[in-house]
């Protein structure tokens, strides 16, 4: 049989948040930097599946755009409101994948959808999707809102991803 086909939404603002607190909770502190491997976010969320759509959302200023493009990202960012708050990440997310979903282009029997997100807002277009037939994956940090995961097919921790889908300055390390 012909591999499974995954579009990939990924809520980078979410992502990156809780990728500092992860990384905070390393060296004991509230949070740290943290920087994402592109590429191995790309290859973890695949699996072993073939790639389709894969859209990376987030707020500007995003200074790490061309490295997520160059490793595959189809990437699209939002200013930020005059408070410097988010605004427009989640509904993109949202709408983009049930445009994709209910496009005469895709099939259920081939195509899946994972959300790189731990927020519940996405919860109505999974359901959506999986209404149309579709699996629907989520993975995210081990603190992936509870009511998202549990709405989805599967829930895989990027907890166990850490190392890889980590980007380490090799600089920092003594690396050349």
């Amino acid at each position: 049989p012909m591999p499974k086909t995954r579009h990939i939404y990924v809520d980078f603002s979410k992502l990156r948040i809780e990728g500092r607190h992860l990384a905070g909770e390393l060296v004991g502190k509230k949070e740290a930097p943290w920087h994402c491997n592109f590429t191995e976010l790309l290859a973890v969320a695949l699996g072993e599946c073939a790639r389709g759509r894969s859209l990376l959302v987030t707020s500007d200023p995003f200074p790490a755009s061309q490295h997520a493009w160059t490793a595959g990202w189809e990437v699209i960012t939002y200013p930020r409101s005059f408070h410097a708050k988010e605004k427009c990440v989640d509904t993109c997310l949202s709408v983009e994948s049930v445009r994709d979903g209910l496009s005469e282009l895709r099939d259920p029997s081939r195509d899946e959808f994972v959300f790189v997100s731990g927020d519940l807002d996405q919860q109505p277009a999974v359901a959506l999707l999986k209404r149309e037939g579709y699996r629907v994956h989520n993975l995210f940090w081990g603190p992936a809102t509870n009511a998202l995961h549990s709405s989805c097919d599967t829930f895989e921790s990027l907890n166990t991803h850490w190392d890889r889908v980590t980007w380490v300055q090799p600089e920092r390390h003594g690396i050349q």
